[in-house]
């Protein structure tokens, strides 16, 4: 019972969360001289070999069915780096997770450091 009073109500940790990744926008927004309007939809997998973006992804006991795009608009977004990583290994190529943000007209996609 002490732990969670520690960390404190479900409110304030979720203002908390909230708070810690408007500030990561922030800084990302900074570091590549984004616009105030560019929106951050999340990390995908890109396949440099194509110029595809993984657009989806379907995982059973049986088969692995994966979904590629050349369109930056259809690929599968994720909210972590460790959700795309898992992705990816499923891709059987070489991949590499990017960072994607819609500027409005069109869309961003670049390396996280």
């Amino acid at each position: 019972m002490g732990e969670a009073k520690r960390r404190g109500s479900k409110e304030a940790r979720q203002e908390q969360a909230k708070s810690n990744s408007q500030q990561a926008f922030n800084k990302l927004q900074e570091e590549y001289g984004l616009p105030d309007h560019a929106k951050f939809c999340g990390y995908v997998v890109y396949i440099p070999g194509s110029d595809e973006f993984l657009s989806k992804i379907k995982i059973s006991r049986l088969a692995t069915q994966l979904l590629f795009s050349k369109i930056p608009h259809y690929a599968k977004t994720f909210q972590n780096k460790i959700e795309a990583e898992k992705a990816a290994y499923h891709c059987k190529r070489n991949t590499s997770i990017e960072l994607l943000f819609d500027l409005g007209e069109q869309y961003l996609v670049t390396k996280p450091d």
